[in-house]
């Protein structure tokens, strides 16, 4: 497989590079997604795990006041189990990820 990740928070969409012949990719890639506090559709962060075939898996972080708050002061760091797109198929992997954000600016 051919993995990239694909991140929405609501109309925003990043992807990360394409890892080429492996099913165990590591990234090492920043994304900044800026966001307005008083809209709730940019609260949960998606990921979408994909190949050349579509989507392989995937995973979400609601991002609640709570959560909003800690990375603001001094960011977190947080693992996701990515769902598999297979009904079979329990869990495909995991998505770790730091945030941090700048009180005010409403960026991530």
């Amino acid at each position: 497989p051919d993995p990239e990740v694909q991140l929405e928070l609501g109309n925003d969409i990043k992807n990360t590079s394409v890892k080429s012949r492996t099913a165990d990719p590591q990234y090492d890639e920043f994304f900044t997604f800026i966001t307005k506090q008083d809209r709730r559709v940019d609260r949960c962060l998606k990921f979408y795990v994909k190949d050349k075939a579509g989507v392989i898996g995937e995973a979400s972080l609601e991002l609640t006041p709570t959560l909003i708050k800690q990375f603001n002061h001094g960011g977190i760091t947080k693992r996701l189990p990515i769902r598999s797109s297979e009904m079979n198929a329990m869990n495909a992997g995991t998505i770790k990820l730091y945030l941090e954000g700048e009180v005010g600016t409403g960026s991530i």
